[in-house]
């Protein structure tokens, strides 16, 4: 049978039999009662204790209520009925665009933010923000500029498309639960196919089966797109009625969707009863991720290739997941800032080593160097008895975690450990690394103090960090132009390759800062010659980043700040386009951030 052999009547009945639901059953590996929650919503700075726990139990989110949606007024109109004496209230519209979760006292960026830029500019803006990068300052901008109530100019262009996009970038960077939460205050008429297929998704990926479940129910008759008969197959499966579930599937081929093998695979599986191994999974999908995780199957390594963070936080935190697997992918769900440093402190314990590997960290990272081994220096620095032997497995951590490209996520996770070092090993050669990786997890107290027991017997490796330290606490280091000579004999040696470049960002950090720098330490500069070879933003881009912040414009200056830096952030950007990020960021007054995006900056470009 084909899609144009089917009578409009017959389709009907077999939707008809199709919705009709019974009671939603949760997965096995689910407890009845309130949906599943199986991420860690907090966001810290990973100094809580990290030992014990099991890193795939079920962990609790305490949800902040969201502030009422923004009322947006109409243009006055005549009333019609004014010649009668009669007057007639037109009700508030809210536009489905300016509702959010953040106020000012929240986080967010004001109702006015987007004054002075156009519903099209906005709404351009908003689609080309850089998602899922690892930079934390451009994680959390991002965010508080998607989730902020805000009223939003009026234009021509469907009022629910703003709306859609805020969710679509919200969805690219794996902020999961703020789609729940935002979509919630959202106007019903509002959350269309696309959004609402984004909000299952969430549900999904959360663990609200019984909340994906019955919205699909609920779309699936008004929608010509496969995916909801995909969702309401799984559905009706996990519910057990198989007959309906084959019916969906049925109807699935009958309109040509037999592509999405994994899918049909794992649809198989879960009606068959019989788990078998999935030994490919190429792209996955929230959908594929649940029905992986309701057959209790190994997720395999493939999966981890470019899968967004949304994704990488499923794999992580999944049950199944091979160990292996999950260090991998939790290391870098981590990294783009949508799993807890602690989670992931959790989930390197849960890994068992031989004693052998144990005893010879240095050989696995010859032989390995990857997440696992990671793991195991984590491990190491969280259980030697002697702080010198927790020392030196913290410092090959961190040394593994620059050379891997993840430096920031080794130092988060090794917070703990950090802190544990007693003041004494101030005086060895571990403090000027560990100053580094204290400032780096955003521990700038306990990186001050490590830094002022090194200047007291090595004034050179002291020299070398001064400029970081009046970055993160200018109180505590006052500002001196010397500070850069006496840097660039400490730290940058006559035949160092990068010399330009490293001097470059720190001149051009310093002064975006508001800092003096003396006209010859930038000739000094020019006779070292180089040239940078990071990206620019384009010249639209450069100009109106200028613009907006001369003319205070919040949205439009956070969001340009964010499309320059791009996609690899701070750490992959020009730093002329770096300096004028942070001048416009100061210029509206966001004075902490910006001092925030300095320091990340020069510590991603290894000063």
């Amino acid at each position: 049978m084909t899609v144009s052999r089917i009578s409009s009547g017959l389709l009907l009945v077999l939707l008809g039999l199709l919705l009709a639901v019974g009671p939603a059953r949760a997965p096995e590996d689910a407890a009845t009662g309130p949906p599943v929650k199986l991420f860690d919503e907090e966001q810290g700075d990973g100094s809580s204790d990290v030992s014990g726990g099991d890193p795939a139990a079920p962990l609790e989110v305490e949800v902040t209520p969201a502030p009422a949606p923004v009322a947006i007024e109409p243009p006055p109109a005549a009333n019609a009925l004014a010649e009668t004496g009669i007057v007639v209230d037109t009700l508030n519209r809210i536009d489905p665009g300016s509702i959010g979760l953040l106020a000012t006292s929240e986080g967010g960026f004001g109702l006015d933010m987007w004054q002075g830029s156009s519903r099209a500019v906005v709404a351009t803006l908003v689609s080309r923000l850089p998602m899922g990068t690892s930079s934390r300052v451009m994680q959390d901008l991002s965010r508080r500029l998607l989730l902020s109530e805000a009223r939003v100019p009026l234009g021509e262009d469907d009022a629910i498309d703003l709306l859609w996009r805020r969710v679509e970038r919200l969805a690219a960077g794996g902020q999961i639960d703020a789609i729940s939460e935002l979509l919630r205050i959202a106007p019903a008429d509002a959350v269309e196919a696309r959004l609402a297929r984004i909000e299952v998704d969430a549900l999904y990926l959360s663990g609200d089966y019984a909340g994906a479940c019955a919205r699909a129910d609920g779309m699936v008759g008004g929608s010509d797109d496969p995916y909801w008969l995909k969702a309401v197959a799984f559905c009706r499966a996990l519910r057990g009625e198989e007959a309906k579930a084959m019916l969906a599937v049925g109807l699935l081929h009958e309109f040509g969707a037999a592509g999405d093998p994994s899918f049909y695979r794992l649809f198989s599986i879960l009606t068959g009863g019989q788990a078998e191994p999935i030994e490919s999974l190429p792209e996955p999908t929230a959908l594929h991720l649940a029905m992986m995780r309701a057959a209790n199957l190994g997720i395999p390594p493939d999966a981890l290739e470019g899968a967004p963070p949304a994704i990488l936080r499923g794999i992580a935190t999944a049950p199944s997941t091979p160990g292996p697997v999950r260090v991998t992918a939790a290391t870098r769900a981590e990294a783009v800032g949508v799993l807890d440093a602690r989670a992931l402190g959790r989930i390197y314990a849960s890994l068992i080593f031989e004693a052998d590997e144990r005893g010879a960290p240095e050989a696995m990272i010859d032989a390995d160097g990857g997440p696992r081994t990671q793991a195991l220096l984590y491990q190491l620095s969280q259980m030697k008895t002697v702080a010198r032997a927790r020392a030196r497995a913290l410092e090959l951590g961190l040394v593994l975690g620059r050379a891997q490209h993840r430096y920031a996520t080794a130092a988060r996770v090794s917070l703990p450990a950090m802190l544990n070092l007693p003041p004494s090993l101030g005086r060895s050669a571990l403090a000027p690394e560990l100053v580094r990786a204290l400032l780096t997890a955003g521990a700038t107290t306990e990186a001050v103090a490590w830094f002022k027991v090194l200047a007291e017997t090595d004034t050179v490796a002291a020299d070398a960090l001064r400029p970081l330290i009046h970055i993160a606490a200018k109180d505590v280091i006052a500002w001196e132009p010397a500070m850069i000579g006496r840097w660039w004999r400490a730290w940058v040696p006559a035949t160092e390759p990068g010399r330009q470049a490293l001097g470059g960002v720190l001149l051009t950090v310093l002064e975006a800062l508001g800092d003096e720098v003396p006209a010859a330490d930038w000739d000094a500069l020019l006779t070292v010659g180089g040239v940078e070879i990071e990206a620019m933003p384009a010249a639209a881009v450069w100009r109106g980043l200028a613009q907006a912040s001369a003319d205070e414009r919040t949205g439009a200056t956070v969001a340009l700040a964010l499309i320059a830096l791009g996609e690899e952030g701070p750490a992959g950007v020009h730093s002329a386009a770096l300096g004028a990020v942070i001048t416009a960021l100061r210029r509206i007054g966001l004075e902490s951030e910006a001092r925030a995006l300095a320091l990340e900056a020069a510590l991603a470009k290894g000063l």
